[in-house]
């Protein structure tokens, strides 16, 4: 038997807007005590400077965007192969998506739904913590925030055994868990 979990796009996209200013409190605070203002003191720019940084910003967090579907599949694909492992858009809310066809040991699912937070998001974090880096840092804490959605899947499987069985939702943001 399985017991479906689904969790709506546009609720995580909700609170996902909701945790903006939280999570760059609770992620710039401790930049700030460690570096001080001087990266994020206003200058001034050239119009110039302001389109190419806004074009080279888009161009990154849409690499980004690829890398993190990427990370959950090379993970699972380590898990389950890469025949079970395809991508995709869902046009309706322009947001990517990577599904594993085949179902796995918990711990291997979770695996993959945490490995674009870790990589993209905490990684840059910490790091710029120690770089002083502030690009670094918005870049850790925009793909925090992008992976808001795996962060809702994984507390939704925090209450299930180790040893439970997950099916990734083929059409929606969730997951099956397997029960006897």
């Amino acid at each position: 038997m399985k017991k479906e979990i689904v969790i709506p796009i546009d609720k995580v996209n909700r609170n996902a807007l909701l945790m903006i200013i939280p999570l760059a409190l609770f992620t710039g605070i401790p930049y700030t005590i460690i570096h001080g203002f001087t990266e994020v003191s206003l200058k001034i720019i050239t119009i110039n400077n302001l389109v190419s940084g806004v074009i080279l910003t888009l161009l990154i967090f849409i690499a980004g965007a690829i890398v993190h579907e990427l990370l959950h599949g090379i993970t699972w694909a380590v898990f389950a192969g890469w025949k079970s492992i395809s991508f995709g858009i869902k046009w309706e809310y322009l947001t990517p998506y990577c599904h594993c066809s085949k179902a796995l040991k918990k711990k291997y699912f979770v695996a993959g739904a945490v490995m674009p937070l870790l990589v993209l998001g905490i990684f840059p974090l910490v790091y710029s913590y120690i770089d002083g880096n502030f690009k670094i840092w918005f870049f850790g804490y925009f793909f925090t925030m992008a992976a808001f959605g795996d962060i809702n899947a994984l507390w939704a499987l925090r209450k299930y055994p180790g040893n439970t069985i997950i099916e990734d939702h083929p059409t929606e943001l969730g997951f099956f868990v397997k029960t006897e």
